[in-house]
């Protein structure tokens, strides 16, 4: 989608345009702001956006298998995303921490 900068009428329009077709405008200064007291990796807000994950409530129904694939099947930064997302209160069923401790490979798979 492009945008033409029309004045001041710019951002009231978009924001009808968007209201209209139930579009969400996100940035990633938007997801950096909603994880900023959760210390993820930088490059995770990148991922997170990619992914349309804009706060900690899109991780409820995210199983560990697909925050495997979030973080691109690498089993470090998987790790270190796991272990913030359960600092900060979202806890994963026993079944998957089986997963992501026993069955998952180390190494990052092509």
């Amino acid at each position: 989608m492009k945008f033409r900068n029309l004045g001041e009428n710019t951002m009231p329009e978009l924001d009808s345009i968007c209201q209209k077709h139930d579009i969400q405008i996100c940035s990633l200064a938007s997801i950096k702001e909603a994880f900023d007291s959760c210390h993820f990796p930088v490059a995770l807000h990148t991922i997170f956006f990619q992914n349309n994950i804009f706060c900690m409530n899109d991780f409820k129904y995210k199983t560990a298998h697909d925050l495997y694939v979030i973080c691109q099947r690498d089993y470090i930064l998987t790790m270190k995303t796991y272990y913030t997302l359960k600092k900060n209160g979202v806890m994963f069923e026993d079944w998957e921490d089986k997963y992501l401790f026993e069955i998952l490979p180390k190494k990052k798979l092509p």
